[in-house]
């Protein structure tokens, strides 16, 4: 029974839920559709900051680390939610003096934004600690975390100098 135990405890684990019970998947820091939505008429390209300074590394980041039932359920139907936010209200560049209703669930997006900060966590070697103490309410399986708020802003595209593009 020691043996057992030691071996299940060895496992690789779900970053979400925990579980050691299957093959674990890779978890996309963006999910694929709304990544194509990004880059749709664009040259298709696209980038992300490594876990070095000035270092870009083409294509999408992910970490394999999710068991396919989390992965497939409710982290895939958080996923699906951000898609139809942004297919609502993102996809088109709002001008200045324009305006947005912006209607969402509160708990829906706030478990998608910090699915998205855990995984970047996870990407780039950040401190994950605080984050996966949240797993169970990203997943439903808890009540909203109290001492967690979120604060949305819409903001108006803005003129980029030669200077500060050099700068980047």
């Amino acid at each position: 029974d020691a043996i057992k135990e030691a071996v299940k405890t060895s496992a690789p684990q779900c970053a979400f839920c925990g579980e050691s019970t299957g093959p674990l998947t890779k978890e996309h820091l963006w999910p694929t559709s709304l990544n194509r939505r990004f880059t749709e008429g664009s040259s298709g390209s696209h980038f992300f900051l490594s876990r070095s300074p000035q270092k870009f590394v083409a294509g999408e980041p992910t970490v394999k680390d999710v068991c396919v039932k989390c992965n497939n359920g409710e982290l895939s139907r958080l996923d699906t939610y951000a898609c139809e936010l942004y297919d609502l209200f993102f996809h088109k560049i709002i001008e200045q003096g324009e305006s947005v209703h912006f209607i969402y669930d509160y708990d829906q997006l706030l478990k998608w934004l910090m699915k998205i900060a855990y995984n970047s966590a996870r990407i780039h070697g950040s401190d994950t600690g605080i984050l996966a103490y949240y797993a169970k309410y990203i997943l439903g399986n808890f009540r909203r975390p109290r001492n967690v708020r979120l604060f949305a802003q819409l903001i108006c595209p803005g003129i980029v100098t030669h200077m500060e593009e050099a700068a980047t």
